[in-house]
């Protein structure tokens, strides 16, 4: 039915694997509004996929993890961080795997999109972090930023702060893009800070 059985608020949720959920041959699956990922609301709290955790989706629009500031202060930042250390893999069209709005996104291990979808979306100062891999598909971004969400403008920290030490890698996929960043306020260049220290390969895209 169309429930919730579990609330989490200003705390942390960890989406853990056992015997029975999460392992590679049996996934959480967004594409079921019984799975579990779909019956918890998560507000003002830390989300941590956990290592050796598989979820998958397939539909389109989904998003795995979204989080907002609640102050919209830095200090609500950590409030608020995501921490991917397991497996993602989403191949709906225009799907998200975490999307954060001034708070704080890490991917460790593995995220693979397809199909104008984006592994890692923020905006308003949110710290964008990829240490581990993400596999491109069609059309698809690995990490995104925009300095201001809609007509929200969080004073003094419309900023963009990206960074990949990790791997961003097509797989030659059609027209990817490895990492991009919007100004949509009114912030200097020098405001802007995007760092790659590693791998961003678009080879036979």
């Amino acid at each position: 039915g169309n429930y919730r059985f579990g609330l989490v608020a200003n705390g942390k949720l960890n989406i853990d694997n056992d015997s029975s959920i999460g392992s590679v041959s049996n996934p959480y699956n967004l594409d079921n509004p019984l799975d579990s990922t779909n019956k918890v609301s998560v507000v003002s709290s830390e989300i941590e996929v956990t290592s050796g955790t598989y979820v998958k989706g397939t539909l389109a629009g989904q998003i795995l993890a979204k989080m907002a500031n609640p102050d919209n202060t830095a200090a609500g930042q950590a409030k608020i961080a995501i921490v991917n250390n397991g497996n993602i893999d989403m191949s709906g069209t225009n799907s998200i795997s975490f999307y954060s709005r001034y708070g704080i996104v890490t991917n460790n291990n593995i995220i693979n999109s397809s199909n104008g979808a984006i592994g890692i979306y923020g905006t308003n100062n949110t710290q964008i972090n990829n240490v581990g891999t993400i596999n491109l598909g069609n059309n698809s971004i690995g990490l995104a930023a925009k300095t201001q969400e809609g007509t929200l403008s969080i004073a003094g920290n419309n900023l963009i702060n990206m960074t990949n030490s990790g791997n961003i890698i097509s797989n030659g996929a059609t027209a990817p893009i490895g990492m991009y960043a919007q100004n949509n306020s009114s912030l200097n260049r020098a405001d802007a800070n995007i760092t790659n220290s590693n791998t961003v390969d678009l080879r036979n895209s």
